[in-house]
């Protein structure tokens, strides 16, 4: 089987596929078993940030937070932290 040339909108539809499926915002083990190591305050940023549940855990820790990731599904949810 030949895979589809590469390309922003194959990406995107792909992840966007996969986040429709999963909707927890969770952190992963290690940012959350780690977390004592975080600063009191400070910036955080999570590229690939899949469904934001690292850069979530980290906002409600006192980080000015920022994500970004190609799937425009991260746009369609809202997160209150």
């Amino acid at each position: 089987m030949k895979d589809k040339p590469c390309n922003r909108v194959n990406i995107e539809s792909k992840w966007d596929a996969i986040y429709e499926k999963n909707v927890l915002f969770l952190a992963a083990n290690v940012v959350f078993e780690n977390s004592f190591l975080l600063p009191r305050a400070g910036k955080a940023l999570d590229l690939a940030c899949g469904l934001g549940g690292n850069i979530l855990f980290l906002s409600r820790q006192g980080l000015d937070s920022y994500m970004g990731y190609f799937s425009g599904y991260i746009k369609k949810v809202k997160i209150k932290g």
